[in-house]
């Protein structure tokens, strides 16, 4: 009778010991793998996002300048502080709108046009120019 009391209570006291320090080292390198691998995901999807962003700001920033032309005959020479069309004819109905932190450059030269887009860090840019209407990767210096 002793002999099964001491047998139960050896086995009561290795339940309560916790986790071995083996243990909590596996675990805690399967956390480590696993963080870094996510972590490299959403730099890549965040990447990709802006992307998006800045590319489809820029089509809608074209799209405004093409209406514009298509309605007045000529394209707009210049914008005002709010990205309108202020010259020849002003037209605020037109404006070039932008995301959030998105910064937008339009120049004329000659019978052509250049918008460039660009995040506020300035790490991508892209712009676009109307004599081929191919969006490209990289920066325009005005």
């Amino acid at each position: 009778m002793i002999r099964n009391y001491s047998t139960k209570r050896q086995h009561s006291n290795r339940l309560n010991q916790g986790f071995t320090i083996v243990e909590l080292l596996v675990v805690i390198a399967i956390i480590g793998i696993l963080s870094s691998i996510a972590i490299v995901s959403y730099t890549g999807l965040s990447t990709k996002a802006t992307d998006a962003t800045l590319i489809s700001d820029l089509r809608n920033a074209a799209t405004q300048i093409s209406m514009y032309e298509t309605i007045n005959g000529f394209k707009p020479t210049s914008l005002d502080e709010n990205k309108c069309p202020s010259t020849p004819v002003a037209d605020t109905t037109l404006c070039l709108k932008v995301s959030k932190d998105n910064v937008i450059a339009y120049a004329v030269y000659g019978q052509y046009y250049t918008i460039s887009i660009s995040d506020a860090s300035h790490n991508e840019g892209y712009y676009i120019n109307s004599e081929n209407g191919v969006i490209m990767k990289g920066f325009i210096v005005y």
